[in-house]
C-alpha cells in the first residue's frame, strides 16, 4: 500500500511523514510513504497512490483541483485533506474524500483517519466478476443474473438472484431501493421527490426509482450513511 503526502511547505510535509511513520510502527502495518511538494509531480504518480494526504492550497495550485481530477479519472484513491483553510471544506466534498484534519491537530486525529482509510482500502478488494465492488454504482436485475454497473462504464453479469446479491452486500455501503436495483450509497448524488411523493435516487444523470416497499429502509440507511460520512469531517 502506498501513502502520499503533498504539501509545499517542507517542514509541514516532513512532520506529516514522521507521523505516518509513527502510526505505521504502532499499527504494525506495511505501507510506503512518498512526499510531493507540488501538484505537477503528484499528478505524474497518482497511479501508484492508495491514500493521499493533501493540502488545499499548494503554492498557486489547489488541492481541490487534484480531488476533482482524481474523481474525473475514476482513480480509487482515498483523500484526507490536511489543511488550515476551513472555508474550502464545502468545495472539498467528494466520493474520494474521507475527511479533513486541521494542521494543528495532525498528531491527535491522523491515526484514526489513517486507520479508517487503510481499513477501507483493505476491504475495497471485494471483487465480483472482475469488478471492484467499491467502484460499482448500482446492481440491476437481469433475468437469472444481476448486472453490475461500474463508474468507469464497465458492466458485468453475475449469476445470482437479487435477494442473494443483497445478502452478499449487506456489510457494505449498498442498499436495496427497488426489486430491480441495489444502490451503492457513496454514488448517490441526491434523492428527489416526484409526483405523488415518489422518490428517485440520482446517480450521475440517471434516475433510479425507490419503490414503496423499500423506501423507508432505504431512506434510513442513506441517512445513517450520511451521518457516518459527516463524522469524518
Amino acid at each position: 500500500m502506498n501513502i502520499a503526502v503533498c504539501d509545499d511547505i517542507k517542514m509541514v510535509r516532513q512532520g506529516i511523514v514522521a507521523e505516518c511513520e509513527r502510526i505505521r510502527e504502532q499499527m504494525e502495518v506495511e505501507y510506503n510513504i512518498f512526499e510531493y511538494e507540488n501538484i505537477q509531480e503528484l499528478k505524474q504518480n497518482l497511479g501508484n497512490i492508495d491514500i493521499l494526504l493533501l493540502d488545499i492550497e499548494i503554492g498557486e495550485d489547489s488541492g481541490i483541483d487534484v480531488k476533482n481530477y482524481i474523481e474525473e479519472m475514476r482513480l480509487d484513491i482515498i483523500i484526507i485533506f490536511i489543511t488550515s483553510y476551513d472555508s474550502y471544506i464545502k468545495e472539498s466534498f467528494g466520493i474520494n474524500v474521507l475527511g479533513f484534519i486541521d494542521k494543528n491537530e495532525v498528531k491527535e486525529k491522523l491515526p484514526a483517519y489513517l486507520s479508517k482509510a487503510i481499513e477501507i482500502k483493505e476491504g475495497s478488494n471485494f471483487m465480483v466478476e472482475g469488478l471492484n465492488m467499491r467502484t460499482v454504482k448500482y446492481v440491476q436485475s437481469d433475468g437469472a443474473y444481476v448486472r453490475l454497473i461500474s463508474d468507469d462504464s464497465r458492466e458485468a453479469l453475475h449469476r445470482v438472484s437479487m435477494n442473494e446479491m443483497e445478502k452478499i452486500l449487506v456489510d457494505h455501503d449498498f442498499c436495496r431501493a427497488h426489486r430491480c436495483y441495489i444502490i451503492n450509497l457513496r454514488y448517490v448524488k441526491k434523492i428527489i421527490t416526484v409526483g405523488h411523493g415518489k422518490k428517485y435516487v440520482v446517480i450521475d444523470d440517471k434516475r433510479l426509482k425507490v419503490s414503496d416497499k423499500y423506501v423507508y429502509k432505504f431512506m434510513e440507511r442513506y441517512k445513517s450513511y450520511c451521518l457516518k460520512e459527516l463524522k469524518n469531517i
